[in-house]
């Protein structure tokens, strides 16, 4: 701690923590106080440290952090109407088993699988292996309903979020197969909106067209919004698909979960409004960037597929470039661009759409990275997180936490948080 040299008086410039002619005495920060024979810190209710220079919760917070391994939930519609698409989805369950089985054989401990049909939630259960997740996908059966498209979505999803392994690996991805919206009734959609704040699930919401034409789904209701807000507290995506794409969209998804934390993320109701130049950082751990993004025109009702938004991304890199990100997947309105080994520094993305007309969007910027945060606000300095997210009207300090992020002075580290909403 003597970071010292000696002046022509002979004394000695210390450092933060010491004072005194020779750096004897230590210094106690935020009001602590020394001991008689000067040799340590007494330190007020709320610090710790050997100078009281940390804070020290009393009330910790109770959340899961670790993320080396997840769950996975499938919630489907299980239906007449949906036969056709249970085998993509049975294809795509067992394409992403395989591929996490070859890649990343640890990452997926739990496989839940939901069923709703006819209002309500018929089937629910978890899987430790994989191979028995795909096989149960596969037994389904779809009897005639009485709920024509729309069906009891929501509370699938709550269902799958009660599960255990969902408690045990929070921020674990739901997909839910669907060829209509929910019709759930406000409690229900309370309540998940409360499990999401606390488990911090990302939900994808799944929708394709049916076969027979008989379920097309309105985008212009407020079903369609409700869905479209769930994937956006949840910093997931609602994407409209068709059956044969259907399998290939879920998987362009699916194969970047394993250390994929989100950088940037936003949600319009009108793309054209997008902000000109939206700020993010790039660290030396990240080594793979992935935007995913769905756009549609929302001016023709009873239509699921309109005329494309066409988004179109560019990012401003720190020498001042300009780079179009490689397309990857696209697919309707849905959109998958990657960047491999992106420079260190300070970015700007700007999506760009070509329509003239209202068009809705979303999109994720996602980077692979060995570092995780985890945001939260808390009402005094000494409890960890009094809510897991920011209450109307309730002024409140925002936390955050760094996993694998390893300092030489915590002390001396600077961090900058970049909050901005869409006025």
């Amino acid at each position: 701690y003597k970071k010292s040299f000696e002046n022509y008086l002979q004394g000695c410039y210390c450092g933060e923590f010491f004072s005194g002619v020779n750096c004897e005495i230590p210094l106690c920060l935020n009001g602590g106080t020394t001991t008689g024979n000067n040799e340590g810190c007494i330190c007020d209710i709320g610090y710790s440290g050997d100078h009281c220079q940390h804070i020290s919760c009393l009330q910790l917070a109770d959340d899961q952090f670790e993320e080396a391994q997840s769950a996975i939930g499938f919630v489907i519609r299980a239906s007449t109407s949906m036969k056709s698409q249970l085998n993509e989805i049975s294809a795509t369950a067992d394409k992403i088993v395989n591929f996490y089985e070859q890649h990343y054989p640890i990452f997926f401990q739990k496989f839940v699988l939901t069923v709703v049909s006819n209002n309500g939630v018929t089937f629910s259960h978890d899987y430790d292996i994989g191979e028995d997740f795909v096989a149960s996908i596969r037994s389904l059966a779809t009897p005639p309903t009485e709920t024509e498209c729309d069906d009891a979505l929501i509370s699938g999803i709550s269902k799958t979020l009660d599960n255990n392994a969902f408690k045990k690996y929070p921020n674990s991805p739901i997909f839910v197969f669907s060829d209509g919206t929910s019709n759930d009734d406000f409690t229900a959609a309370a309540y998940l909106l409360e499990q999401i704040v606390n488990n911090h699930p990302k939900i994808f919401f799944m929708i394709t067209d049916s076969p027979s034409g008989n379920c097309n789904v309105d985008v212009s209701t407020n079903t369609f919004d409700q869905l479209r807000s769930i994937s956006q507290l949840s910093q997931g995506l609602l994407i409209q698909t068709t059956l044969f794409q259907l399998s290939d969209a879920t998987f362009s998804v699916a194969q970047d979960l394993w250390q994929f934390d989100t950088i940037l993320t936003n949600d319009l109701e009108d793309c054209r409004k997008a902000p000109v130049f939206q700020p993010f950082f790039v660290d030396q751990s990240i080594d793979f960037l992935t935007l995913i993004a769905t756009g549609c025109e929302c001016e023709t009702p009873n239509i699921l597929f309109s005329i494309s938004a066409n988004l179109s991304p560019i990012l401003t890199l720190p020498n001042n470039t300009k780079l179009s990100p490689q397309l990857f997947y696209s697919n309707g309105d849905f959109y998958v661009w990657r960047t491999e080994k992106p420079p260190v520094g300070a970015y700007f993305l700007n999506i760009n759409t070509n329509t003239t007309h209202n068009s809705i969007c979303q999109y994720r910027l996602m980077g692979r990275s060995t570092y995780r945060l985890y945001t939260s606000v808390t009402d005094n300095i000494y409890t960890d997180d009094t809510y897991h997210a920011p209450v109307y009207k309730t002024t409140s300090h925002l936390v955050a936490r760094m996993d694998s992020l390893y300092l030489d002075d915590p002390l001396d580290a600077t961090f900058e948080a970049v909050v901005w909403y869409n006025g």
